[in-house]
């Protein structure tokens, strides 16, 4: 084999280790479904807002006088679907809604479900802490989910009544593109389905 030869596989070799750890994620790199809520654009980021598998197109300005800032799909209700976060990361209500400041407020109404989506920007561990929280003071009974790349149930529960807290606590190795979904689905009645979602998201 000749110097060159070697020279080249030695090099090839390296940029493959190299191209690995790029994409590898970055241990200790946090991220929060709250605390990067943005109206920016949708996907906004590793996050995406969707009711049922269609993104949530629409920013509702009337949010604003209640302190928060809503992502929606412009129907009016009982179809008013919608995802929306304290605009100053701190304790807010409208209506019968009371949201902690560190978590997103996922209404389904009549729709079969909203969802929060994560999607992993690079492979490896991750660890998914939070929970599901009854914000709304009428609250209805209805599920709630967490989903691997949209199919796999990884997580259910049922809210039943304001306050009550459903913790998750999960592993997972995922790929670049993966994704985990936190849905809140609808229930007997359209309204009084407002659901807490904290979500932080940590790589490993």
């Amino acid at each position: 084999m000749s110097s060159y030869i070697r020279v080249f596989i030695a090099i090839a070799a390296c940029a493959g280790v190299l191209s690995a750890a790029a994409s590898a994620a970055t241990p200790g790199r946090v991220y929060s479904a709250a605390g990067q809520f943005s109206l920016a654009s949708n996907p906004n980021g590793t996050w995406s807002y969707l009711v049922n598998r269609s993104l949530l197109p629409y920013v509702n300005k009337s949010c604003a006088s209640s302190g928060l800032i809503c992502r929606w799909n412009g129907k009016p209700v009982c179809n008013s679907v919608f995802v929306a976060a304290s605009k100053r990361g701190i304790p807010a209500s409208f209506s019968t809604i009371r949201l902690p400041g560190d978590h997103l407020d996922l209404d389904p109404e009549s729709a079969a479900g909203v969802r929060t989506r994560w999607t992993a920007p690079n492979a490896g561990t991750f660890v998914v802490r939070g929970d599901f929280l009854g914000v709304d003071v009428s609250e209805n009974s209805h599920p709630v989910a967490i989903l691997f790349n949209g199919k796999q149930n990884v997580y259910s529960n049922t809210i039943t009544h304001f306050g009550q807290r459903d913790a998750f606590n999960l592993t997972r190795k995922m790929r670049r593109g993966d994704s985990i979904d936190f849905v809140v689905s609808t229930g007997s009645a359209c309204t009084y389905l407002g659901t807490g979602l904290k979500a932080i998201i940590t790589a490993h």
